[in-house]
């Protein structure tokens, strides 16, 4: 198995630890994923000893920047950062219009702006969707070469109608473990195995048995065994479908 979406470094469990409790549990991979320029540094810095945690630069919804000046100086920092770093994929990027005070208008320009470095670079994205789903189909729309996954898939089925295309992805979390995530749960046998894959979304997350306590990348199989259940397959079959998919996604 992948876990398509970790942030490690923000986990209080040693990350050998995590890596080795994931090892055990079947993950050979881990998409390590940064939430500005920062984080994505310090990524780096891990993927140099632990190159099973593939990195990935991007400014997240939530940490742009609320003076423009000062957000296009750190979108300029991600694009160099970008060329010159071994990373896997932009993200997360996205919008988030639930919690994330930052004005729209600059979400907008963010997810724009790294949607057209992913372009350029020919890099997939990971895109962050919170109660933003017109904005996020109409800026996509303007890139439709650009490889997209949907990451902690939330939406419902007439999202999935309105942008499913061979270049656009969906990954779920321990969230479909939940009783009250029937909506999402809904959503599952409209898209096809080939373009679904897992992630834990660590330290956030954990699945229904593992409530408030700390996410980590052996859980995502957790997400297999759910979405085997619903698609009526082995975890053996989502385990290769999903592994495949993903090493294609971020060429691995």
């Amino acid at each position: 198995m992948i876990d398509t979406h970790a942030h490690l470094y923000m986990c209080k469990t040693p990350i050998e630890t995590l890596i080795s409790r994931a090892n055990a549990a079947g993950v050979t991979d881990f998409i390590h994923v940064s939430v500005d320029l920062e984080s994505a540094k310090e990524i780096l810095d891990i993927y140099r000893l632990h190159p099973s945690a593939h990195p990935t630069v991007g400014l997240y919804p939530g940490s742009v920047p609320e003076n423009l000046e000062t957000a296009k100086a750190e979108l300029d920092a991600i694009v160099q950062f970008a060329k010159e770093s071994p990373v896997k994929a932009i993200g997360e990027i996205g919008l988030d219009y639930y919690k994330v005070t930052v004005p729209r208008p600059l979400q907008l320009l963010a997810f724009e702006r790294q949607l057209q470095l992913a372009q350029d670079l020919d890099l997939p994205v990971i895109v962050h969707n919170r109660e933003s789903d017109d904005d996020i189909l109409a800026l996509l729309a303007q890139f439709p070469k650009v490889t997209a996954v949907i990451h902690c898939f939330s939406s419902d089925k007439k999202f999935v109608e309105k942008i499913i295309s061979p270049t656009r992805f969906f990954s779920f979390t321990c969230m479909i473990t939940y009783h009250s995530a029937t909506a999402i749960l809904d959503t599952l046998p409209a898209i096809p195995m080939s373009q679904i894959m897992l992630e834990t979304d660590c330290p956030y997350l954990s699945p229904a048995t593992l409530r408030g306590k700390e996410n980590e990348p052996a859980s995502v199989r957790f997400v297999r065994d759910k979405i085997a259940e619903i698609k009526g397959l082995s975890p053996e079959e989502v385990d290769q479908q999903s592994t495949q998919t993903a090493k294609t996604f971020f060429k691995l």
